[in-house]
């Protein structure tokens, strides 16, 4: 919110654009580690590529678009949110605005305490469960209560967060050694929901404002 006051929004962004480049080329120039090429690791890698490839990736279709829908979501009320709040009857300020940030440290909280709350479970119910809790919080937020769009916000992020370390679980228990091919392509799929729900989100906001987004 300072940047955006002292810089403009042009200026914010080749700041945040001149930060990632410079992690991109860290990461680029960083060593990569060397594969363990032992005897064992060598004895162990026939039976873990046969493992890999009799997983059926058709199995997991349904997580991906689960993971799609989860980001599309945030994205999509993240980022319009705070241009509706900027609005009547709101009117908030940048900074104010810029407070919808500590919503985030919930999920410092409910991520952990996922498999607690859920004893584990990981069924369709425990889905279904979170997704509601998002539904809900979205619903929350296209009132005119600041109070609560602040509850809504805060069940929304928690349902958001509980429900991504829920996908994850699962993709880990059910994939086994064929984890990081599954994961990798999970993770593409999510955030290219985030993608998705910011370009769809705005021409939905530019027609029917922020209650259709929230729909």
């Amino acid at each position: 919110a300072a940047a955006l006051d002292e810089l403009g929004v042009a200026g914010t962004f080749l700041v945040l654009a001149s930060v990632l480049l410079t992690i991109c080329l860290a990461v680029l120039a960083s060593p990569v580690p060397e594969a363990d090429t032992g005897p064992d690791q060598a004895r162990g890698t026939a039976p873990v590529a046969a493992t890999a490839a009799k997983v059926r990736r058709s199995a997991f279709i349904y997580e991906y678009i689960l993971g799609f829908c989860v980001l599309f979501a945030q994205v999509s009320l993240f980022t319009y949110l705070p241009v509706r709040l900027a609005e009547a009857p709101f009117f908030l300020a940048n900074r104010q605005i810029a407070a919808i940030a500590f919503v985030f440290l919930l999920g410092v909280v409910s991520a952990p305490m996922t498999l607690r709350v859920t004893r584990n479970d990981l069924s369709k119910s425990a889905i279904s469960l979170f997704f509601g809790c998002i539904a809900a919080g979205a619903l929350m937020t296209s009132v005119s209560n600041l109070y609560i769009i602040s509850a809504g916000l805060a069940l929304f992020a928690a349902g958001i967060f509980a429900q991504q370390a829920m996908l994850s679980r699962r993709l880990t228990a059910r994939a086994g050694a064929a984890t990081p091919q599954i994961f990798a392509v999970y993770m593409s799929v999510y955030y290219l929901g985030g993608s998705a729900g910011s370009y769809v989100g705005g021409d939905v906001f530019a027609i029917s404002g922020f209650s259709g987004v929230v729909l």
